[in-house]
């Protein structure tokens, strides 16, 4: 008899050797990678029991953003998510983003000193400063994929 290894690897997180039934959500996102800006399949919740494989096809779809150029920003809906996307795009995308700048200021001869000026990191709400980065990102041509994980969706009745 000859044994085969169980494909079912609950490792939470970790991407299975095999995604059962996943292909053609694989397939459309792969287009929308492609497509690039306004295809609606960069935009997709999935949705379902614990244990199903949600968080193994985001890590895959991160992945596979990778492979097409772009960068991936991967958080949790829990308090402070939107900083955290912000902290976790910079991250991702640390070569492609200018860095805050240094400039002397003034020259002191003796004792020999220099005076630098350092330029302040952009300050703003939340859109602006993702803004900025999205203007950078986009002089490279390169996309960012966002994945939100552990959302909770509830209904309340009226």
């Amino acid at each position: 008899m000859e044994y085969s290894k169980n494909p079912f690897t609950p490792t939470f997180g970790s991407i299975p050797p095999f995604l059962a039934g996943r292909e053609h959500i694989l397939r459309d996102i792969n287009r929308g990678f492609i497509n690039g800006p306004g295809d609606p399949n960069l935009s997709t919740i999935f949705t379902g029991a614990r244990g199903t494989g949600k968080t193994a096809l985001l890590s895959l779809l991160s992945e596979t953003a990778l492979e097409h150029g772009w960068i991936a920003a991967n958080v949790s809906a829990m308090p402070g998510m939107l900083e955290d996307i912000i902290e976790r795009t910079k991250e991702a995308a640390d070569s492609y983003l200018s860095q805050p700048h240094a400039r002397i200021n003034g020259v002191q001869i003796g004792p020999v000193g220099i005076d630098w000026t350092y330029a302040q990191e952009v300050q703003g709400n939340w859109r602006t400063r993702m803004n900025g980065i999205f203007k950078q990102l986009e002089k490279h041509d390169i996309g960012l994929l966002i994945t939100i994980d552990e959302v909770v969706m509830s209904r309340k009745l009226v």
